[in-house]
């Protein structure tokens, strides 16, 4: 779970700022312009692993739910993603005293400091258990399109994720409306529904790519709602923050579990359950998560936003060799459009203000104030 801004990079930008008004000290230029070039080395080196770990997960998660296979219970699947996820806070904590020397009780005074010290039960109840709920269902249907359509066609409707981040931020976050972000957003939802069209409306693919739709939009609003609730939290709080709903989702995650099984939506027979598979795409999903924490740490968060993006031209080569998959020019057309919309949304804020200015300008040769 990302709780950083949809201009991921701002940080960065703001860096650079400081830096170049800081004089002419040679030796701090030096030192920055050697700091920014491990950044960056280690930036493309982490956006390599994330787009490979992120193809693996989804391909071997395909693979779990296949049809070739008696494993159906795709809720399974998820509860053991989502419990998993609970050594977010363990990893990042173990980054921190590696790297800042901080110890545990220090690291973790920090993580809770988001927190009500009174009505903590009511707080759990009223927000966290929300959360978990949400979280649950947002993993559920990251896997139920894999039923329906290829990994590719999954990855690429999940470009389209930042868009709605921005739309809700709009309306709940009182962000301010920029034409190149509109603009972003237009592009976005064009993908998806030419996505679905290509697979023609109603088809068995089809299904996927609404699936697919529904996860993009369901996952922003869990950002949006994980926004309203920590506000702008540290990275260790936010980690603390993915660790509780995840131990959330050990205690009722196996609910659907047990209702889809008994109604017959699903079936688990435990002398058929692809558990080499199953561990392979927790484990991959695992690195993922863990590397996004990480990854924050040693490099610019654009690279992390860059990493699920990659994953995306992974996906397709696998698909292409190993399923047999081929893509249609409509289908190509749309992914550039999602992966379009999803880099305009990497601008930062200042620079996306002067390009909708200067692209007002030009269309009504009135000067806007930026």
């Amino acid at each position: 779970m990302d709780n950083l801004s949809v201009n991921s990079y701002d940080l960065a930008i703001k860096n650079v700022h400081k830096i170049s008004t800081k004089g002419d000290d040679e030796t701090e230029k030096q030192s920055y312009s050697k700091l920014s070039t491990r950044k960056i080395i280690y930036g493309i080196l982490v956006v390599l692993a994330l787009g490979a770990f992120f193809s693996l997960t989804t391909q071997y998660a395909k693979d779990t739910v296949s049809d070739d296979g008696n494993f159906t219970s795709v809720t399974f699947l998820s509860w053991i993603c989502c419990s998993s996820t609970s050594c977010t806070f363990p990893v990042h904590a173990i980054v921190i005293m590696i790297f800042s020397g901080q110890s545990l009780p220090q690291i973790y005074r920090e993580s809770m400091k988001i927190y009500p010290k009174k009505h903590i039960i009511k707080y759990f109840w009223s927000r966290i258990f929300v959360a978990a709920v949400l979280y649950n269902i947002v993993v559920n249907l990251n896997y139920y399109p894999l039923n329906f359509t290829a990994p590719t066609d999954v990855t690429a409707i999940f470009a389209s994720v930042l868009a709605l981040v921005y739309i809700l931020s709009v309306i709940f976050l009182k962000e301010p409306l920029i034409l190149i972000r509109a603009l972003a957003v237009c592009l976005s939802i064009t993908g998806v529904v030419l996505f679905a069209y290509a697979d023609g409306f109603g088809s068995f693919a089809a299904i996927g790519i609404i699936l697919s739709a529904i996860f993009s939009l369901l996952t922003a609003i869990l950002r949006v709602y994980t926004k309203i609730l920590i506000g702008e939290s540290s990275l260790i709080q936010g980690s603390m923050f993915m660790t509780i709903i995840s131990i959330t989702n050990i205690f009722i995650g196996w609910i659907p579990v047990v209702i889809f099984n008994v109604s017959g939506i699903e079936t688990i027979v435990w002398s058929q359950v692809p558990w080499n598979l199953l561990m392979l795409t927790d484990l991959f999903g695992l690195f993922y998560s863990s590397l996004v924490v990480i990854g924050i740490g040693v490099t610019y968060p654009i690279f992390i936003s860059l990493g699920a993006l990659f994953g995306l031209p992974i996906n397709a080569v696998v698909d292409v060799i190993f399923r047999g998959q081929s893509f249609s020019v409509i289908k190509i057309i749309s992914t550039v459009l999602l992966i379009i919309g999803f880099l305009i949304l990497l601008i930062p804020l200042e620079k996306a203000r002067k390009i909708s200015s200067k692209m007002i300008y030009f269309l009504t040769l009135r000067q806007v104030k930026v």
